[in-house]
């Protein structure tokens, strides 16, 4: 192109870009990728959140409770902790960015148990939470303590520590006892400790005993619902727990003898997963 006609073809564009709509084109785009990053640091308004709370069912946070921003969930966490009764029991360091965890267990025999309880959340939670660790690379440890058949549990996590009661494991009559004093009747089994019936369901007590602990670490409290491998019989409402209950809330079955999670278990730990717990 000659000089002459370069310089013509760049006056006319010149002349001509006030009309364009160059600035119309790009702008929008711009604005909205601004607008929308705003919106997701954005923390929603406090009636808001109280009013999604209340179409919730008790103690379950559903969809309706779990599709807000990251800011809102750090600005209103205390809300959602006494509303479904959780709270962050596990640092940091267990599960960590990759948000997983590596459990690992000196005994072979609680390994057993120990896995199957791992795999329940995971495949409830269609994410693998929970990996099985080494000596040397783990973050919770599962564990034995010797307390005697007084103490009154059978299972218990703090921090990144998980106790199995060595004693109520080794007590051929605990399951039994237990489950009489639930549901009233006597277990299926039960005065034959070696049969296949009493076996599978002490295998399923204690599966369950070990997922109800894992949920502790996921940040999950306890609940009245026998259906939720988070029951328990009793608690005192505070900053964690939404009110204070003395007897369970039978809703159907006892999850700690069917080993089994509810939709509210699992409901509960993806609320503590946008919460930051684990």
């Amino acid at each position: 192109m000659g000089k002459k006609k370069w310089l013509l073809s760049l006056a006319v564009a010149i002349l001509l870009a006030p009309t364009l709509p160059f600035a119309q084109a790009v702008l929008p785009d711009s604005v909205a990728v601004t607008q929308t990053v705003a919106a997701k640091s954005k923390a929603t308004s406090k009636s808001t959140v109280v009013s999604a709370i209340k179409q919730t069912p008790d103690l379950n946070p559903t969809a309706k409770v779990r599709h807000f921003s990251q800011a809102t969930y750090a600005k209103y966490g205390a809300l959602f902790d006494k509303n479904y009764n959780v709270e962050k029991m596990s640092p940091y360091s267990v599960f960590g960015d990759a948000q997983e965890a590596y459990v690992y267990t000196s005994s072979p025999i609680l390994k057993r148990y120990m896995y199957a309880a791992m795999q329940n959340w995971n495949k409830a939670l269609g994410t693998k939470v929970f990996n099985l660790g080494t000596k040397s690379h783990k973050t919770i440890t599962v564990k034995w303590k010797y307390n005697g058949a007084s103490e009154e549990w059978d299972g218990m996590y703090q921090d990144n520590s998980l106790w199995i009661n060595k004693d109520d494991f080794d007590n051929v009559n605990y399951v039994p006892n237990t489950y009489q004093a639930a549901l009233n009747k006597e277990m299926p089994g039960a005065g034959n400790p070696n049969s296949s019936t009493y076996k599978q369901q002490y295998i399923n007590y204690w599966i369950a005993i070990i997922t109800h602990e894992l949920g502790h670490s996921l940040g999950l409290d306890h609940s009245p619902y026998t259906t939720d491998i988070m029951f328990s019989d009793s608690e005192t409402a505070g900053p964690d727990f939404k009110y204070t209950w003395k007897r369970a809330k039978v809703d159907g079955s006892y999850a700690e003898f069917k080993n089994s999670l509810s939709q509210r278990d699992i409901n509960r730990a993806k609320l503590t997963k946008l919460l930051g717990y684990w």
